[in-house]
């Protein structure tokens, strides 16, 4: 039984697109104006239980209007409002069942388990002894098991009850039956056909068979003190009933003696209606009668909220304005040039234009054989797909080349296969530019530019985008002037309570770069990116050639990891991108080496909640529980969400230190029992694979630092030994692909 499974239920029966929400409340509600139905989040819920909760409320949703809800207040109190939530549930679940049949099994099973649990605070009492409200709450909600009896005078009311179409219908006769119960008796209710099987009366007579209506002076013993004032009518001086505020009695209802209650020894009457040794005379009134089941029900729901359980957080992922978030290109690529800096350590000037040439021209020629090799391994699996999509028919004509075969075969005809056309692919990249991400940035820049020249190559439209909150973008030297203006956009933007919001003023996404640039701004935009990887190539201790002559400019300045932000952004950066370039298969990746920070509030809730989000563009709803094992559930609920409003397929690289990768890889695997063997047999060639992992469709952990550097595939041996070659020649073959792990697995994820 699943939380998402049941919301799905609820919204069929409803037929409607109803919110769900699971919650510490007493009770099932609804609430009519938001159409959000609200579940309680009880102790050991059966399957059975929960779809009578759902039934039951899906009735109220489809057939009570505001006013006949049980949190109602009703002016004339408590009692009436009891009468009115029995009558109004008798009808609605009625016209449920009669909706949907099969419900049928569900509310029984429920409800007697509702009924073995002393729900209703009746179990051990013999019901006779029940007003006739409480045996009609009983009679429709345990009445299949429990037998409920009611009297020839009594049978009427039960028909207009279940004649019931309205809830005008229902309040009319909830007052009627309210204003009956004021001069009921909260006691021993005997029906004529059960006289037979009564003891005697203490006078020693046996009771005589009546009309059904229960006689002035039998013998009853309340089970329990009458509520809300029962019992305690007005009285004349001598201690009887005020017959004026009473209707006047028939004969069978009058005593068959005729003698009056009888004062106590202090010249004080009873309280109408019953004696000291438990007998009653007349008629008891009461100003509020209410229904004891009901109250009971409604009491009891309290011990069987779930205490221990986590609270639901309830969020709506709607669309942002891209603008607000995303500092453009044009702006970013002059922006994260290096400052050359350090001329006096050599013996002729440095020009920044003159290296990032080089450094270009030198990665390209490095690199082109084996981007070549990706866009050929591409297109085979791409065509690989294709084919396998193909159909063949046979076209109705003559194969003139199998003619001769008509002795042996049937097959004589001329078969047409129909090839589709690839569909268009495309393709998100996102780069964490976290603090911890310093070690491994040269490494990431220098395979996320080599995609970069693959997707340019195969045409496949692409975005890459870096993710950070670097509070320099706002006030730092160099800040991006609009800045300020995008936050106040933000803060000035109109939310509900539910909806999923951004909690950090100082993230952005800076636009590294975009297919539908020119070849010459591609070409700028990847000296630049070469540019900064030189400037992150130091050692922890931040030295290194390349570091000693370069200085990164602010806005490259590595701060924490707002990758749930980054999510949320992205699901309207996806939409808009498919739309623009007609893109039928999205894959969206990030960079990253570790999890995100938990800045988006949920419904104006962080920390340690489940959470269900529903996408308010396309109404596709996820939920996912907190629990020791998944703190980050904000960022697997986006992930969910921008899968199913996009189709975009999730890819993670996950980034890792070698002295702490296989814990890692345990987590992003969930402790799978077949993990050690596949750690043994997938990171000896550098990398560790898993799928389903907390929202990413694949998961593919690599080792940081140096082992992500691009190098030159080079035969290191000079020996003529064959034996030394071969392994040379292994050796050589595996620093070959891991020396580009993220491209090759890339490929492999997305074609």
């Amino acid at each position: 039984m699943t939380v998402s499974s049941k919301s799905t239920l609820a919204k069929l029966l409803a037929t409607e697109n109803l919110r769900v929400e699971h919650q510490k409340v007493q009770t099932a509600a609804f609430d009519l104006k938001n159409r959000t139905l609200i579940l309680p989040i009880w102790k050991d819920m059966s399957n059975d239980l929960y779809d009578l909760l759902i039934g039951h409320e899906v009735g109220h949703a489809l057939y009570t209007p505001a006013q006949g809800w049980h949190n109602e207040i009703d002016s004339r109190g408590a009692g009436l409002k009891s009468f009115l939530n029995i009558l109004e549930d008798a009808r609605i679940e009625r016209k449920i069942k009669d909706k949907f049949p099969g419900i049928r099994r569900n509310f029984f099973a429920g409800y007697k388990e509702l009924f073995d649990k002393d729900f209703f605070g009746v179990k051990d009492i013999d019901n006779r002894k029940l007003r006739l409200i409480d045996r009609i709450n009983l009679h429709y909600k345990v009445g299949p098991f429990l037998n409920v009896q009611f009297s020839d005078e009594e049978q009427p009311y039960l028909a207009r009850i279940d004649a019931l179409e309205t809830w005008k219908e229902v309040a009319a006769l909830a007052v009627e039956l309210y204003e009956l119960a004021k001069f009921e008796p909260e006691n021993d209710f005997t029906m004529p056909e059960m006289d037979e099987f009564l003891q005697e009366d203490e006078d020693g007579e046996g009771p005589s068979i009546g009309s059904g209506q229960q006689k002035s002076e039998e013998t009853a013993t309340e089970e329990t003190a009458p509520e809300d004032g029962a019992g305690e009518g007005d009285q004349n001086e001598e201690g009887d009933a005020d017959e004026s505020d009473a209707p006047n009695p028939s004969p069978s209802e009058q005593s068959e003696t005729g003698d009056d209650v009888d004062d106590d020894a202090d010249g004080e009457g009873d309280a109408v209606g019953v004696k000291q040794d438990g007998s009653n005379d007349v008629p008891t009134f009461n100003d509020d009668p209410i229904s004891i089941t009901d109250q009971n029900f409604r009491e009891m729901e309290d011990s069987f909220i779930d205490s221990s359980s986590r609270e639901y957080a309830y969020g709506i992922l709607r669309k942002v304005n891209v603008k607000d978030y995303v500092i453009p290109m044009d702006w970013v690529v002059d922006a994260m040039k290096p400052t050359v800096y350090a001329e006096r350590y050599c013996s002729t000037p440095l020009d920044y234009d003159t290296i990032a040439a080089e450094t270009f021209q030198e990665f390209r020629k490095t690199n082109q054989k084996y981007i070549n090799l990706m866009v050929q391994e591409f297109e085979l699996r791409r065509r690989a797909s294709e084919f396998a999509r193909a159909q063949t028919s046979k076209t109705g004509r003559l194969d003139m080349n199998r003619v001769w075969a008509h002795k042996i075969s049937e097959d004589l005809f001329a078969r047409n296969t129909v090839v589709p056309d690839g569909k268009n692919h495309g393709m998100l990249l996102f780069l964490d530019m976290s603090g911890s991400m310093d070690m491994n940035m040269k490494g990431t820049i220098e395979q996320l530019v080599t995609l970069m020249m693959f997707c340019r190559k195969v045409r496949i439209p692409f975005e890459v985008y870096g993710f950070t909150n670097n509070h320099t973008l706002v006030n730092g030297y160099g800040s991006y002037p609009k800045a300020e203006q995008m936050i106040t956009n933000r803060n000035n933007r109109k939310s509900s309570d539910k909806e999923m919001v951004i909690g950090c003023n100082s993230f952005f996404l800076m636009q590294f770069a975009t297919s539908n640039c020119s070849a010459a701004k591609f070409n700028e935009v990847v000296r630049n990116l070469l540019m900064v990887a030189k400037g992150f190539n130091r050692n922890r201790y931040g030295y290194s050639s390349d570091a000693m002559f370069f200085r990164l400019p602010e806005c490259m300045t590595l701060a924490s990891t707002p990758l749930e932000e980054s999510i949320l952004v992205g699901r309207t950066i996806a939409d808009e991108f498919r739309k623009r370039n007609r893109v039928e298969v999205l894959n969206t990746v990030f960079m990253t080496d570790g999890d995100g920070d938990n800045n988006v509030n949920v419904a104006n809730k962080y920390g340690r909640y489940h959470i269900t989000a529903t996408d308010a563009d396309t109404g596709a709803t996820a939920t996912v529980k907190y629990t020791d094992g998944n703190r980050n559930q904000s960022q697997q609920v986006l992930l969910e969400l921008y899968k199913k409003a996009t189709g975009s397929r999730m890819i993670n690289f996950f980034i890792a230190e070698n002295y702490c990768a296989k814990k890692v890889a345990q987590r992003l695997h969930k402790y799978g029992n077949d993990f050690n063997e596949k750690w043994r047999s997938e990171w000896r060639n550098k990398y560790f694979h898993t799928t389903g992992s907390f929202g990413f469709d694949d998961r593919f952990l690599i080792p940081g630092g140096n082992d992500l550097s691009i190098n030159d595939d080079v035969l290191d041996t000079d020996s003529t030994d064959p034996k030394e070659l071969r392994k040379a020649f292994g050796k050589f073959q595996n620093k070959k692909q891991s020396n580009r792990i993220l491209l090759t697995k890339m490929i492999q994820a997305v074609a």
